[in-house]
């Protein structure tokens, strides 16, 4: 996590970028339920294409994420852009959220995001994203999950550093 500009100042703005190492281990967990996919077929069991598809994926996502190192989110005085997950909504501005705070899912963390029109931000997304956002809303989440996995910092921590951000900005 990097800051940019004077606190409090209109130039102000949190840079931050994915924990490069959980993304290389991230990028080898995938491979490793790819190489048990190929094995699974190899036994003749068909259902071997569905690790293969998944962890395909994500494997390939995270290394994209490690050769092409973008933000997962910048916070500034207009609002988050968030690029954390394939699912990332781009621009929200504070006016849209309503406040942020860590969300726990099977012992996974996520630093949650709500908003105060979803339907707006459901609108802007393509198809796939739009669906998975509103499967993980249907499950009791708000619309922005950034997942811990990929993050520097604890979710804890990233959630006060935003509500914090927006007091100021507000």
């Amino acid at each position: 996590m990097r800051r940019f500009g004077r606190p409090g100042g209109s130039d102000e703005r949190i840079v931050v970028f994915p924990d490069r190492g959980r993304l290389a281990l991230l990028s080898v967990g995938a491979l490793a339920f790819v190489v048990g996919g190929f094995w699974m077929l190899s036994r003749g069991r068909l259902d071997g294409v569905l690790p293969i598809a998944f962890f395909g994926a994500c494997g390939l996502y995270s290394l994209w994420r490690l050769v092409v190192p973008r933000p997962l989110l910048v916070i500034d005085r207009q609002g988050i852009h968030d690029n954390a997950s394939p699912m990332g909504g781009g621009r929200i501005p504070w006016a849209q959220i309503t406040g942020c705070g860590v969300c726990e899912y099977r012992g996974q963390l996520m630093v949650g995001i709500g908003l105060v029109e979803p339907a707006a931000h459901l609108a802007r997304l393509i198809s796939v994203k739009r669906r998975l956002v509103q499967a993980n809303m249907g499950l009791g989440f708000p619309p922005v999950l950034i997942p811990q996995s990929i993050l520097p910092i604890p979710a804890g921590e990233l959630a006060a550093e935003i509500e914090a951000f927006r007091a100021r900005a507000l």
